[in-house]
């Protein structure tokens, strides 16, 4: 929770005295841990002179400072993770299995970054957490490096980004839009530096992404999104990507009493230049909510003979980054967007006072998962706010079945 200092301080010029204004300066961070004990045959990685499951462990913890001068804003941060074990499928001692994705030590600049913001209109440039800028993006979500806008009337918004670095802590987008809070402890299940950090700059231009999208609202009861994105190199052999898409929710009620939510997403992609490579992606959901308390809900996905590309998404699924084995450093491969994959899933919970809030899913076809996951927000303040969580994610239900045991806490101040 941030806490907000005001103090008044004299602006000295260069060449004059006595200048001055108000300064805002606010600051936040948090610290976590995160466990996660894996069992079944797709969790067996092979160590090079042993073969064991893939449990993992880490600690981590991010300072931010904002220094604010009416709607021009100044900040820096820092991230900083370990694992207190040597070797196992995340964290692994070099030269083994998949150690290049909870890194040991691992410490970065994870914001730095000017930014201007009124009550409707946002940009930043630098490092900075995404999801204070744009927050009406599907597949966007997390820290970045590039610069990004967001405006955002009554009726109409519109948003823009170009993005050449994204900093991968394993955290994943809440299915409700307009919420900084991501899947229950996903934010601290695996780290890597940027790609351009010290020391590594030559990969200033290896990231580039470019995205955008409008926002049509009417009456508080429909939403159209269009949206597009052009990525440099990540079509096939290196090609560059194209998106085209359309997201629109219907939502009919009242959340003090019930509410239905009916969201559309459909996603079109091709590599440039490359002969039949598109690929369509068509996604409904279905949520109904009591009393803003219980939810209970279902959907289907279909994924075309190409994979979703993306930085994040809304799924409601907790198996990739509960049980991230594939995702070697890279928040692009996810197994239930991948190609051909055609799933349906249905999932239920309840939120008590923003104090408990419990997610249940069932997935069935190409893509199977099973998941319980609890968050339990002990202490939940104007300063700070600490919560425990716990869960149960299954998935594969065959011959390379994973089932993960997690357990996470967090600080947050």
């Amino acid at each position: 929770m941030t806490r907000k200092i005001i103090a008044s301080v004299a602006l000295v010029g260069t060449l004059s005295l006595g200048a001055a204004g108000a300064m805002d300066f606010n600051y936040n961070g948090y610290v976590g841990a995160f466990g996660n004990i894996g069992f079944g045959n797709g969790n067996k990685v092979n160590y090079g002179d042993s073969i064991n499951q893939s449990s993992y462990a880490g600690v981590s913890g991010h300072f931010a400072g904002d220094f604010g001068f009416d709607n021009i804003h100044l900040g820096v941060g820092a991230l900083a993770a370990f694992s207190p074990f040597n070797r196992n499928s995340i964290v692994g001692t070099k030269g083994y299995s998949l150690d290049n994705i909870y890194q040991k030590p691992f410490i970065d600049l994870s914001d730095l970054y000017f930014k201007y913001d009124t009550k409707e209109f946002k940009l930043v440039l630098g490092r900075y957490d995404v999801n204070d800028v744009l927050n009406t993006s599907d597949w966007i979500g997390g820290y970045n490096q590039g610069i990004a806008f967001n405006y955002q009337g009554q009726y109409f918004g519109i948003w823009g980004t170009y993005i050449n670095d994204w900093l991968n802590t394993g955290y994943n987008l809440s299915p409700d839009f307009n919420s900084d809070f991501g899947k229950f402890g996903s934010g601290l299940s695996a780290f890597s530096p940027y790609n351009t950090t010290l020391g590594r700059f030559g990969n200033f231009f290896s990231r580039n992404v470019f995205s955008g999208g409008l926002d049509f609202n009417i009456a508080d009861m429909v939403s159209i999104n269009p949206y597009g994105a052009y990525w440099m190199n990540q079509g096939v052999n290196g090609a560059p990507l194209a998106q085209a898409g359309l997201r629109a929710s219907l939502m009919l009620g009242d959340k003090s009493s019930f509410m239905s939510t009916t969201t559309f997403r459909t996603l079109w992609q091709n590599s440039i230049g490359i002969d039949n490579d598109f690929g369509m992606m068509y996604w409904i959901d279905q949520e109904f909510k009591f009393m803003d308390m219980f939810k209970l809900g279902a959907g289907y996905l279909y994924i075309g003979r190409k994979g979703v590309v993306s930085l994040n998404d809304r799924t409601r699924f907790y198996g990739q980054f509960f049980s991230p084995v594939g995702l070697n450093g890279n928040t692009l491969t996810r197994s239930y967007l991948n190609a051909g994959v055609s799933t349906w899933y249905v999932f239920g919970g309840f939120m008590i006072t923003k104090t408990l809030n419990l997610d249940l899913l069932y997935a069935g076809g190409n893509y199977h998962e099973a998941s319980a996951v609890l968050n339990w927000q002990i202490i939940n303040d104007n300063q700070f706010n600490w919560s425990v969580g716990t869960g149960v994610v299954a998935t594969g239900f065959n011959a390379a079945n994973k089932l993960n045991v997690l357990a996470f806490t967090k600080f947050k101040f």
